[in-house]
């Protein structure tokens, strides 16, 4: 019975932590989506307001990099996966030089985010 005791006590404890850091990472999860929400935001600002592209290419790169920060499911991690190629693509125009193109990848990546935040 002591045994039974322990190790019930025991799972009781680990689905507990389970439970709380869910939640915790979810949080996280909505605060790094609105990071890169609004990378993305300055980066088509800056495409708007005729800037350099090494910045419009900085700022892309940025948002890139806090989308690293993202620890999501695997049916989560799919979409996510998708913005982040548009991202990408963005970048790449970007350096080439066609901004408009990147402005549409830019588009395109926050709609993704968007819609990863509202499943979040």
């Amino acid at each position: 019975m002591k045994i039974l005791k322990n190790t019930l006590l025991i799972l009781f404890i680990a689905v507990s932590s389970l439970g709380i850091s869910s939640i915790a990472v979810a949080g996280a999860n909505e605060d790094a989506v609105d990071n890169i929400s609004a990378k993305v935001a300055e980066a088509v600002h800056a495409i708007d307001a005729n800037a350099a592209k090494e910045e419009v290419v900085d700022l892309i790169r940025q948002a890139t990099d806090l989308v690293k920060d993202l620890a999501l499911s695997d049916a989560l991690d799919v979409r996510r996966q998708r913005s982040n190629t548009h991202l990408k693509q963005a970048r790449t125009a970007a350096n080439t030089g066609g901004l408009t193109a990147a402005k549409e990848h830019l588009e395109q990546a926050s709609q993704g985010f968007a819609e990863l935040r509202k499943l979040l």
